[in-house]
């Protein structure tokens, strides 16, 4: 975006003399920067890539963001698109919003009853056959690949919107250091093994319930990625394997700074992946773990041990290289409306602490549970969190929405409480 902004702002100076605009129109990379589909003419886009010659190209379309759309042109039919798909070679930055409205492209089965859900034919792929075609083609000087599909609600099974091909652009992206697929659906990410530049990588999925990879293709796409600053899995995008043995693989990312895996309803394949990587002292991590699909207690079907591992890994280690005050992090473990959600939230302008470093506290521990029986998160907690963080913890809140507890589960807290000999009594 800042090469657009800069071409745009070339461009205007352009209009100020016949010599500047010589000037502008020689310099060949500030015409393949401003394709913004949405509001140009076929004429303007002919006029840019004939400027832009053999320059790289920069893409943006997102039909649900402009007022001036012209529906045919994000259907993919038109010559607009028809030149562009044409010079995939060039592609440099592709930013692309699919937007297929529910009436047009999809056919509805109405129920015969009230009982049964409606249901919803696979694509009627014909106005995105041309996409299809261009993303099979290879994109050697490809450096950002973002898709988003924001009608993915209307197909809510992996086989209702798969169009994507199992390797894109032919698997040849040397330069590819951004992808992002937002309500994408895929089968594989092979693809990405041949780039090893990847510095942000966004996979997001609200709606399928069939979509997931195996840990080992994860590892295998992550695997040897030193660059990758931004990493997010969301949605069912991650399953167990089966018979594979996973203990020896471990993958170092050490320029991560952001990780999150979150609404992955298998909660033991997030963990198995979280506690296979080894990310920098830095590095803000969210895990948001689902019950899973076996509908089992939560604690029962989560892998305490590899948690752990996760834990121990990230956080004991943790530094503090600044402080103008005293460093407050907060670790918060809640559970809501049938997920664990457990997230560590540290300063982006700070540093990290270390066990020993006085200058660091956790801000408090906080338990908020109202939808399932306190002592489970507990005994998780017990069982889990290394005991440093007990010993620096300046602050515990509860909110408990059943307070009668007796036998066994007060048996449970009284021993959450000792940790917490160290504070004051309020």
């Amino acid at each position: 975006m800042k090469q657009k902004a800069k071409a745009t702002t070339i461009i205007a100076l352009s209009h100020i003399c016949r010599t500047w605009r010589d000037a502008a129109v020689g310099c060949k990379w500030i015409w393949g920067c401003i394709l913004t589909v949405d509001t140009s003419t076929s004429t303007w886009v002919d006029i840019l890539l004939e400027r832009a010659g053999s320059a790289p190209l920069y893409i943006y379309s997102n039909p649900t963001m402009s007022r001036t759309i012209r529906p045919r042109h994000h259907v993919f039919i038109s010559d607009i698109w028809s030149a562009l798909f044409d010079r995939v070679a060039q592609w440099k930055v592709l930013d692309l919003t699919v937007h297929v409205p529910m009436g047009a492209y999809l056919e509805i089965a109405y129920p015969r009853d009230t009982t049964d859900e409606i249901l919803l034919s696979p694509f009627r792929l014909t106005p995105l056959t041309p996409l299809i075609r261009a993303l099979t083609k290879a994109a050697p000087t490809l450096e950002s690949f973002e898709l988003n599909f924001p009608d993915a609600y209307y197909l809510s099974y992996a086989r209702q919107g798969k169009f994507i091909p199992d390797t894109l652009f032919s698997g040849v992206t040397p330069r590819l250091k951004r992808f992002s697929f937002r309500d994408i659906v895929f089968s594989t990410l092979a693809s990405f093994r041949t780039s090893k530049l990847l510095t942000h990588l966004d996979i997001n999925w609200k709606w399928a319930k069939t979509v997931s990879i195996t840990i080992t293709e994860w590892l295998d796409i992550l695997e040897g990625q030193t660059q990758l600053a931004f990493l997010q899995i969301s949605g069912s995008f991650m399953k167990r394997d089966k018979k594979v043995n996973l203990t020896q693989r471990q993958i170092k990312l050490p320029s991560l700074r952001i990780l999150r895996l979150e609404h992955c309803m298998d909660a033991e394949a997030s963990v198995t992946l979280f506690s296979k990587l080894h990310v920098p002292h830095t590095c803000s991590v969210k895990l948001y773990l689902g019950l899973g699909v076996t509908g089992a207690p939560f604690i029962a079907s989560l892998p305490v041990k590899q948690l752990q591992v996760g834990f121990e890994r990230f956080i004991t280690s943790w530094r503090l290289f600044e402080a103008d005050e005293k460093l407050r992090v907060e670790w918060i473990i809640m559970r809501r409306r049938g997920f664990f959600d457990l997230s560590i939230i540290n300063p982006q302008t700070k540093g990290l602490e270390c066990e020993d470093d006085p200058m660091f506290t956790f801000t408090y521990m906080t338990f908020n549970e109202p939808h399932f029986k306190s002592t489970d998160v507990v005994n998780m907690v017990l069982k889990s969190v290394p005991e440093f963080i007990f010993e620096k913890t300046d602050e515990i809140r509860m909110d408990m929405t059943n307070s009668d507890v007796v036998g066994e589960e007060l048996a449970t807290f009284d021993r959450l409480f000792a940790k917490f000999e160290h504070l004051p009594e309020r």
